[in-house]
């Protein structure tokens, strides 16, 4: 009970602290500019972001489908409807419930942890690798009046080998240990599936080819957004900030990253001399999508979990 009450608590002070954001980042800029540029956006170039940002997710289910579908076979139907819910429950709750749900989910359909696990950490890590490395680069020859310390790029990667040392800590612990010797057990057999992995070179390349794609589609998608609002944002600068931002967004001090992502663009997009008011007229603008893409899911999910199998 303690436990629950301390999580809950925490929660509390990433609302508050979401909540401080966003009003600091409302009352920074011009408030009646801020409701002005809002209500005369471009509804033709905004109607084509918003068909083409749900996308990203579908792309990023496909990818991480091929990619699991080459360990253990699924059909894509019913990983999508596990994966679209996952998604949808991260953006709506505190922690990785959606990634968890997506594990048990795939469960009842036959797929081992170990199977599903594999196929997340290796996706991960591609994703991972990619971010840092389009969040360097552009930090470093596009961005030049960026003030951040450029090895904040490498603390995942520290904090990746930090994990990878506790795993092999695990790995010299006696199996009947209660529930580490349980984990270490999961641990062995994540990799025995590694090592009888068929194909993993040609689903890997593929992942990164679709990772790139996905990146290029989500630049595409704010290049729309800035321009529905009247403004001629640079390319790649337009795909590398949002990057940037989103890394930022992962520090846990608000609720999804929501205030922490819009300051850090704010900053960014002003080494392009773009005006916070657009910024923050483009991200409401995606956040919206964003959270009205994952109700629909949601929705529609919950009516189809109550309906019986047909798959």
């Amino acid at each position: 009970m303690k436990y629950k009450v301390k999580v809950n608590y925490i929660f509390l002070i990433k609302v508050i602290i979401t909540v401080s954001f966003i009003t600091y980042l409302i009352y920074s800029c011009n408030i009646a500019m801020l409701a002005s540029t809002l209500s005369s956006i471009n509804i033709s170039l905004a109607g084509l972001a918003f068909i083409i940002l749900p996308l990203v997710l579908v792309l990023g289910g496909i990818n991480l489908w091929l990619l699991m579908n080459s360990i253990s076979h699924i059909p894509l139907m019913v990983f999508m409807r596990a994966y679209s819910y996952g998604y949808a429950v991260n953006l709506f709750s505190p922690g990785q419930l959606g990634d968890i749900s997506v594990a048990l989910f795939l469960k009842k359909d036959g797929i081992y942890y170990s199977h599903s696990t594999l196929a997340y950490v290796i996706d991960k890590a591609i994703s991972l690798i990619f971010v840092l490395s389009m969040g360097y680069i552009g930090a470093k020859f596009l961005l030049k009046g960026f003030a951040g310390p450029k090895w904040l790029f490498g603390v995942p990667l520290i904090c990746g080998a930090c994990a990878m040392a506790c795993i092999l800590l695990i790995l010299y612990i006696p199996d009947n240990t209660g529930r580490i010797g349980r984990v270490k057990q999961f641990i062995k057999n994540t990799y025995k599936e590694a090592i009888l992995w068929d194909g993993k070179y040609k689903a890997i390349m593929r992942n990164v080819t679709l990772t790139i794609v996905r990146w290029l589609v989500l630049s595409m998608t704010y290049y729309l957004a800035f321009r529905a609002f009247g403004i001629e944002a640079k390319w790649p600068e337009v795909g590398i900030i949002p990057i940037i931002a989103t890394l930022i967004g992962y520090i846990p001090i608000s609720v999804g990253g929501i205030g922490t992502v819009e300051l850090c663009a704010v900053y960014l997009f002003s080494l392009i001399s773009i005006d916070r008011v657009y910024v923050i007229d483009v991200y409401i603008f995606i956040r919206f999508i964003t959270y009205l893409q994952a109700g629909v899911i949601l929705g529609l999910c919950n009516w189809q979990f109550r309906r019986p199998r047909t798959l």
